[in-house]
C-alpha cells in the first residue's frame, strides 16, 4: 500500500509491502504498531523506538514525540483518485463517459436516461472498501446511457455511465 506524507511541506511517498517499507523509493528498517482503542502509537526505524500521540483532525493528524507537535497530512492510492476526481468535475472537465475510479459494488444509481445533470452532480453511489462515494458528473448534458444498476460490481475503470454535453 503507499502513502504520501507530508510534514512541514514536505512530502515522502511511502510503500508498506509484506516484509519491506520504502521511503521515497529507498529501503528504510520500521515498523508502526497502533492500537485503535489508544491516540498512541509505536514506531521503530532504523533500530530506534518511540511512542507517538497521533491525534486525527478535519486536516490530517497532528502527530506528538518528545513534547514536539507537528501536522501531518496522509494521502493513500484511494484518497487520491477519488481527490484527482472531484477535482476533474468540480472543474467542469472531463469526458462524458463516467467511469469507476475503484472497483466497488453500486449502491444506488441517482439518473435514469434523458436526465439533464450538471458538471459536480453526484450520479451513483460506489462503495469500495466499506466507505460509500458519491461518483459524480464530470461535464454537463444529458444522460444517454446508464451502464450499470445497484447490486453490479464494477472494476476500477469500467464504464458506468454516458452523458452527452450540449453542442
Amino acid at each position: 500500500m503507499k502513502y504520501w506524507v507530508t510534514v512541514h511541506g514536505t512530502t515522502v511517498e511511502v510503500e508498506v509491502n509484506d516484509a519491506t517499507t520504502l521511503v521515497d523509493g529507498r529501503v528504510v528498517d520500521a515498523a508502526i504498531d497502533t492500537n485503535r482503542d489508544s491516540s498512541m502509537v509505536n514506531l521503530a526505524m532504523g533500530g530506534v523506538r518511540n511512542v507517538l500521540a497521533a491525534v486525527r483532525t478535519d486536516s490530517g493528524w497532528i502527530v506528538s514525540l518528545a513534547g514536539e507537535s507537528a501536522s501531518v497530512q496522509v494521502e493513500t492510492e484511494r484518497s487520491r483518485r477519488l481527490a484527482d476526481a472531484r477535482a476533474g468535475a468540480s472543474k467542469g472537465r472531463g469526458s462524458g463517459l463516467v467511469r469507476a475510479p475503484m472497483p466497488g459494488l453500486v449502491l444506488r444509481v441517482d439518473v435514469s436516461v434523458g436526465d439533464a445533470v450538471s458538471a459536480g452532480d453526484g450520479i451513483l453511489v460506489l462503495e469500495a472498501m466499506k466507505m460509500e462515494n458519491v461518483i459524480k458528473a464530470a461535464v454537463g448534458g444529458r444522460v444517454t446511457r446508464v451502464h450499470v444498476e445497484p447490486g453490479v460490481a464494477v472494476e476500477k475503470t469500467a464504464l458506468l455511465v454516458d452523458i452527452e454535453e450540449p453542442s
